[in-house]
């Protein structure tokens, strides 16, 4: 069985998915795990740009949106049913994940959701989070506040990004050496 690979990110290509161990927080090792299992299975497993899509028995996507031209040309040459999506955001973050009519051009769709819709192909899966290894510090050496985010913005109605923001610059204003801030971007 030869499965390719869409990844997240062109930053992940020629196998870089696999064997980056460097990425925040070792937020791939459970793409090094999938590689592993299929290996002990005897599949190869690799990302469509080393595994052609033409020469692929079945197509693992985690991000539909970062390679469009590739889920189209996977969907031509495996088919629906040896499509897989494995999708990591919530729908208020990636709404597309969420619409039925995409849901359908795959044989599986895996979503971080518990309550969805009837789908006969779509299923929850929650992604493993890898532990992060760090010093103690004693409560008293803590400071007031912390935030771990992303930054991740989205303007629809209803988002508190903004008001993340707010408080962000009003903690590093008013607060400067009791306020910590940590994450991607």
């Amino acid at each position: 069985m030869k499965i390719a690979v869409v990844p997240n990110s062109s930053d992940h290509l020629s196998n870089l998915l696999f064997t980056d161990t460097n990425a925040r927080d070792d937020v791939l090792a459970p793409y090094r795990e999938i590689k592993k299992a299929g290996e002990e299975r005897g599949w190869s497993v690799a990302t469509f740009d080393q595994l052609p899509l033409r020469e692929a028995d079945k197509v693992l996507a985690f991000n539909l949106e970062a390679f469009p031209e590739a889920i189209l040309a996977a969907l031509n040459a495996v088919g629906r049913a040896n499509m897989v999506a494995i999708v990591h955001e919530p729908p208020d973050i990636a709404p597309i994940y969420y619409d039925q009519d995409i849901q359908s051009c795959f044989g599986g769709f895996y979503l971080p959701e518990k309550s969805m819709p009837d789908n006969k192909n779509s299923f929850y899966l929650g992604f493993p989070v890898s532990p992060v290894d760090t010093d103690w510090i004693p409560f008293g050496a803590k400071k007031l506040l912390v935030s771990i985010t992303s930054g991740k913005f989205a303007c629809f109605k209803g988002s508190l990004y903004g008001e993340r923001i707010r408080a962000i610059k009003h903690y590093q204003a008013f607060l400067p050496d009791q306020f910590d801030m940590f994450g991607q971007g």
